[in-house]
Parts: structure tokens; C-alpha cells; sequence
């Protein structure tokens, strides 16, 4: 066991020795002129991550402008006086039953043209035309004489947020 140790001392001692042996006798280095090729493609490679950031930058601003035309139309004082007359002031009773109504003329008119018609294209023309009529109807002519202002002024502030962005 002693043999063991004093092996291990002795070992321990002349490594020490090595090591500070080489470190004394290493030649100090001069700084490099040149960058190393890992060095420079950090280089690069970080410049390229910093043009990408500042691209997602500039984005993140245009997007940001449709974001805040859109808050100052809905804190317009006028926006949120036509929301709560359109919300308490309307008759939604009305409203409900001439939707149904328009829905019943829409699918009778449907019905009675597809019925005199067997020709596909006259048949698809049909279908369109009707649609049209009913989206027309129900997000156009039924608000406007239901709820009338409100909706018109909603419908138009809607509109101008839309062409805003």
C-alpha cells in the first residue's frame, strides 16, 4: 500500500513538473493578423442573423399599422355610441323576422326557377344569382331598413378600417 502511494506521489510530482516545464518554455504568441476560418463564418453567419431580425423588424411595423387604424376606429366616441344603440336601441325582433321572410322568398324563388329549368348551366346560374341575392339581402337590404343608422354607420366606419389596412 505504501509502494502504492509513493508511485502515485512520484507520479503526480513529475507530471507537475512537465507541465510546468512546457508551459514555461511556450513562446508567447502574437495576436493573429488573419481570422480563422470558423471565426470568420461566425462572423458571417451572425451578420446574416441580424439582417433577418432587422427584417422581421420592419414587417412587425407594417403589420402594426392596420393593428392601430383599427383601435382609433373603435375608440371613435361615435363607433362605440352606434354600437350601443345598435345593441339596445334596435328592434331585433324585426330584424329576426324579415330575415326568415327573405330566407322563405329566397328558397320559393330558388325553387319555382330550378323547377321550370333542366339544363345544368341554367341550373348553376340560378343557384349563383340566388345566393348572391340572399348575401346581399341578408348583410345589406334587411339591416339597412331593420336597424337603419346604426348599421349604416357601423357598416361604413367597417368598411374604411377595411381599405385602411
Amino acid at each position: 500500500m505504501t509502494w502504492f502511494l509513493i508511485r502515485m506521489v512520484v507520479l503526480q510530482m513529475g507530471w507537475l513538473l512537465v507541465t510546468s516545464g512546457a508551459i514555461a518554455q511556450t513562446p508567447p504568441q502574437a495576436p493573429p493578423t488573419q481570422q480563422s476560418d470558423p471565426i470568420q463564418e461566425l462572423k458571417s453567419s451572425l451578420d446574416q442573423g441580424m439582417q433577418q431580425v432587422e427584417d422581421v423588424r420592419r414587417k412587425l411595423e407594417e403589420l402594426a399599422k392596420p393593428i392601430q387604424n383599427i383601435l382609433k376606429g373603435v375608440a371613435d366616441r361615435d363607433v362605440l355610441q352606434n354600437i350601443d344603440d345598435l345593441l339596445h336601441k334596435s328592434d331585433w325582433r324585426l330584424f329576426w323576422w324579415v330575415q326568415l321572410g327573405a330566407l322563405i322568398l329566397i328558397l320559393a324563388l330558388r325553387a319555382v326557377l330550378l323547377a321550370r329549368t333542366q339544363h345544368w348551366a341554367r341550373r348553376l346560374w340560378i343557384d349563383v344569382w340566388t345566393t348572391a341575392f340572399y348575401l346581399v339581402s341578408l348583410l345589406v337590404l334587411v339591416p339597412m331598413t331593420t336597424i337603419g343608422e346604426p348599421y349604416r354607420k357601423l357598416a361604413k366606419t367597417a368598411w374604411d378600417l377595411y381599405w385602411a389596412m
